[in-house]
C-alpha cells in the first residue's frame, strides 16, 4: 500500500482528538468513511456496511487518571 506521509502528517496535524474530529481555522470537520477511503487510497470498503468501533468500557482507575490528569505510567508507581 502507498502512504501519502504529507497527507498523514496534515491529519495529525488537525485532529482533535477530544472532540474526534479535525479542525481548520475554528471549523470542526469530520470525513465520512468515503472520504477516509479516497484520501487513504483504500479501495476495499464496503459501502453498504456499517463500520463501528466498539466502545471501550473506562474502568474507575482510569477516569480517575483522566480527571486528575495523570499519566498511565505515574499511577503505575
Amino acid at each position: 500500500m502507498n502512504v501519502d506521509e504529507q497527507l498523514i502528517q496534515v491529519m495529525v496535524r488537525f485532529r482533535d482528538p477530544a472532540y474526534q474530529c479535525f479542525t481548520f481555522n475554528q471549523e470542526d470537520m469530520t470525513p465520512t468513511i468515503e472520504e477516509y477511503s479516497t484520501l487513504l487510497r483504500i479501495d476495499n470498503v464496503q459501502l453498504n456496511k456499517i463500520y463501528v468501533k466498539k466502545p471501550k468500557p473506562m474502568t474507575f482507575k482510569k477516569k480517575l487518571i483522566k480527571l486528575i490528569g495523570m499519566t498511565d505510567t505515574l499511577a503505575e508507581k
